[in-house]
């Protein structure tokens, strides 16, 4: 049965006004103290008792007594709230421990949705009404649990001929056949453009008056007045479309704020090309379950407490803003009625500088740029490539923003991260103590730990974040959000890897996410999974050539490495080339991953225990616009690879390690060349006119 048909046969409906699936925390209230209902239903039932023998009666009036007992405790508050307490954790009890993932898919979830607030979803009714399309999505798997070949007994000589058969028989036992893993994913043939007002920002920014806004009009059309001093000038419009490009959306679900908060890239250029910025900086937008933008959104600093007295100040002035009626003294005193006029315009001024005031040192309000310093004389100024990762404190959605920043005037850079909802010390500078770091630091991938997820805070610490600085070799960093400090926690030469097994075209994309909480955990492991991005170059697609890949992350006992790699997913999109000006395979073709805004599971087939769930990526082209994309089946995705390959249920760290990780990384390799190159046969020279006509959706099966 398909799982939206199953909704509706259970009256599970995803409208944004209510919530229509069982909610035990909202049925108490109005079920229990409806005090008309039971007198009406008791008066009933004790006259009926008043009937038959004196025996009766009594034994009839002592069960009365007894149920309006029992009825009395389930009402009191204190014992309904312990009972709902009892469902809740009961309910979260569902995603036990399981002894290995392949038992993952097989755990009965579904109770768990009986209890779900459905209209806190992200996942709307326009969202199951998409139709969604087949894509077949092949990856390579790690840590194949493979039969070694063998020798007779008399066959081996001595030890080293021993470790030698041992070392060599990961790689004859297997292939890229045997470590290939193919099923399907699904993706919406509905896609949403993450646009803006730019010619508005621009003149945000002109406001401002400072240093910023001169390298921003460093240009806007002086150097076509000095090729032909008869040129006119250029309009807002022609300027932001010449100087201006927006991308690299990342977006994050906020269920506290019942809204997405998106933090994207906001590039200028004052030479005209866009590979060379002159200044970058970080939009932030917020919108609602539909992508609709909120202007004025306002959210609360989570560590400014807002005094007692704000609501009552801010009261104030919204009553100073009810201003005069100057209309009474247009008629009768002129003079009076102009008086009456710069009056009111200066009170209303002021009243809101006082309002906004007050309210920038209690809340964000969306739109806005986020508040980072730096030295806007130099070019490729500002912060790059912003990511954002949430975590829940107290029940609250907080979002982090990394990103790179330039340390000094060549361009040398650094990663930092901003807590745009915080005003205390919130933007810190990543430090690797006795690390080598590179020139320009970017594209580190964030994830959370299990005990950093939902907690790991105080009044004391704001707890810690996890990096993947490196996919080969694997390291992982772990880095204090209070100072900035990291250690290194896990490096890939601890396994003894050769330089065969490192390659540099796996990049940071998204952020990587935990799997749901739903689902059951592993005893003593931890999953992640997210996008990363590949980046290869002169593979048959131009110079270089990026595209989102997927990966699953997995830790034990302090190791950290993949179970699968996918090489290569564009979900069948034709990609603008650099210059925009059709498709053709040039110079920079880019499909870039930049965040998951969720990912929810909504329900279970009882029937074979398959998954419905939606994820929502977004990702950028050419470095010119974002766009969301919404994905199912990707938990079905994650997880049948447990089930239709036989991995191992530990990654031993052995002399084997060097050869299972350089094995399947080939494999995932040639994979890509082969995608790009055969990419590029289709939008190259002879392709162009045809993949101008052509739409990412044509000639493919909708399911």
């Amino acid at each position: 049965m398909d799982f939206k048909q199953d909704y509706e046969l259970r009256d599970i409906n995803f409208d944004e006004s209510r919530s229509t699936s069982p909610n035990l925390r909202d049925v108490p209230a109005s079920h229990y103290n409806n005090t008309s209902k039971f007198k009406r239903f008791f008066g009933l039932i004790f006259r009926k008792m008043l009937g038959g023998s004196i025996k009766t009666i009594i034994l009839r009036l002592i069960t009365l007594a007894l149920s309006i007992y029992v009825i009395a405790i389930i009402s009191h508050p204190s014992t309904r709230t312990v009972t709902i307490q009892w469902i809740q954790d009961n309910t979260n009890s569902l995603a036990q421990e399981v002894a290995s993932a392949d038992q993952i898919i097989d755990a009965n979830i579904a109770p768990y949705f009986k209890f779900k607030k459905w209209n806190k979803s992200p996942v709307t009714n326009v969202t199951l009404s998409h139709k969604y399309i087949d894509y077949n999505t092949t990856g390579f798997v790690w840590n194949l649990n493979v039969q070694p070949a063998t020798k007779n007994e008399e066959e081996i000589s001595s030890v080293s001929d021993f470790n030698v058969l041992n070392h060599d028989s990961y790689e004859k036992s297997t292939n890229c056949s045997s470590l290939q893993y193919t099923n399907t994913i699904k993706y919406s043939n509905w896609t949403k453009y993450i646009g803006d007002d730019l010619v508005e920002f621009r003149r945000e920014l002109l406001a401002l008056k400072n240093d910023l806004t001169k390298e921003v009009t460093s240009d806007d059309g002086a150097s076509e007045k000095k090729k032909d001093p008869k040129a006119p000038d250029l309009s807002e419009e022609e300027i932001v479309k010449k100087y201006w490009s927006k991308f690299g959306a990342a977006a994050a679900w906020l269920e506290s704020e019942q809204c997405y908060v998106v933090y994207s890239r906001v590039m200028y250029w004052h030479s005209g090309v866009k590979k060379m910025p002159h200044t970058s900086l970080v939009r932030a937008q917020a919108f609602d379950r539909n992508w609709n933008e909120i202007k004025g959104k306002q959210i609360p600093y989570i560590d400014v407490k807002a005094p007692s007295s704000l609501e009552k100040e801010l009261a104030s002035l919204d009553k100073e803003l009810n201003l005069a009626d100057c209309d009474a003294f247009l008629d009768v005193n002129p003079e009076a009625y102009d008086d009456c006029k710069v009056s009111n315009a200066k009170g209303t001024l002021n009243a809101k500088k006082r309002r906004e005031n007050i309210l920038t040192k209690h809340f964000i309000t969306y739109p806005t740029m986020l508040d980072v310093p730096f030295n806007s004389k130099v070019d490729w100024a500002g912060p790059e490539d912003p990511r954002v990762i949430t975590r829940k404190i107290d029940g609250i959605d907080e979002p982090i923003v990394v990103f790179n920043l330039p340390i000094d005037d060549k361009n040398q850079r650094r990663m930092y991260g901003i807590f745009p909802h915080r005003r205390v010390n919130n933007i810190i500078e990543f430090k690797v103590p006795d690390h080598k770091m590179r020139y320009a630091e970017k594209n580190w991938t964030p994830f959370f730990e299990q005990s950093n997820q939902a907690s790991g805070t105080s009044s004391f610490s704001r707890g810690s974040i996890n990096f993947i600085y490196s996919f080969f070799p694997m390291e992982i960093f772990k880095c204090s959000l209070d100072d900035g400090i990291c250690e290194v926690v896990f490096e890939g030469k601890d396994l003894g890897l050769s330089d065969d097994a490192s390659f540099g075209g796996v990049r940071g994309g998204t952020q990587f996410l935990p799997l749901p909480d739903v689902l059951p955990k592993v005893e003593g492991k931890q999953f992640w999974f997210g996008f990363p991005k590949l980046h290869i170059n002169s593979c048959g697609c131009g110079e270089k050539f990026y595209r989102p890949m997927l990966s699953l992350l997995v830790e034990e006992n302090g190791v950290y490495h993949q179970d699968l790699l996918v090489p290569f997913v564009d979900f069948d999109m034709t990609i603008p080339n650099w210059e925009e000006d059709g498709t053709k395979c040039d110079s920079i073709n880019i499909l870039s991953p930049n965040s998951i805004a969720y990912w929810e599971i909504l329900d279970q087939n009882k029937e074979d225990s398959s998954i419905a769930d939606y994820l929502a990526l977004s990702v950028s082209t050419s470095d010119s616009n974002s766009q969301i994309i919404i994905l199912k089946g990707v938990a079905n995705y994650i997880l049948g690879v447990y089930k239709k390959m036989d991995i191992k249920d530990t990654f031993d760290v052995s002399k084997e390690s060097d050869s299972i990780i350089k094995q399947s990384l080939n494999c995932v390799i040639d994979n890509a060349k082969g995608e790009c190159k055969a990419y590029g046969l289709l939008h190259g020279e002879s392709a162009q006119e045809t993949s101008k006509k052509s739409t990412p959706l044509e000639n493919k099966k909708i399911r």
